[in-house]
């Protein structure tokens, strides 16, 4: 369950913007190859609910493309999101403030691409961009852009037009 104080502004397919309580309820309420658009702004997953729930990641585990308003990375994710399905495209957001994964890497990822046969994965256009810079040599988080499994399969994956900054 990925929690959120700020609602949602989304659009499913060629729609029109709503309000979700959450980026979970959105992948949730769309379909099988669905895009979902979200309208520029900030979405911090780290901002508890009104229960005190953290979020931190976001799960996509259905396939479908989640893109950023059209834009210069209007769109900032404040956590990270982790893959677990084929068929799924990320495009036009920024990472700024990753965290570590639950049973995982023990550094802070943006994008995490997670153990299994996930076919037909696209990252393209997106910022991963940490605003603490990782340091050679020094204490402090190691951030990662995208990892994947050792033990995963992932037939057709793109990685294009990314930025990268602040990483390990």
């Amino acid at each position: 369950y990925t929690a959120y104080s700020n609602p949602i502004l989304a659009k499913i397919g060629e729609g029109e913007y709503v309000r979700y309580a959450t980026i979970t309820d959105v992948i949730d309420a769309a379909n099988d190859g669905d895009t979902i658009t979200l309208a520029a702004g900030t979405y911090d997953l780290s901002e508890p609910d009104s229960s005190g729930v953290f979020g931190d990641v976001l799960y996509i585990n259905k396939p479908i493309t989640l893109k950023g308003e059209e834009g210069e990375n209007d769109v900032e994710i404040k956590g990270s999101v982790r893959i677990q399905s084929g068929n799924v495209t990320v495009n036009g957001l920024k990472f700024t403030e990753p965290v570590v994964m639950p049973f995982g890497d023990p550094d802070p990822i943006c994008i995490d691409i997670n153990t299994g046969n996930y076919p037909n994965i696209t990252i393209t256009n997106c910022e991963l961009a940490p605003n603490t810079p990782y340091v050679s040599g020094q204490a402090g988080p190691r951030h990662k852009g995208i990892v994947t499994s050792s033990s995963g399969a992932y037939d057709n994956l793109q990685i294009t037009n990314n930025t990268f900054s602040n990483l390990e």
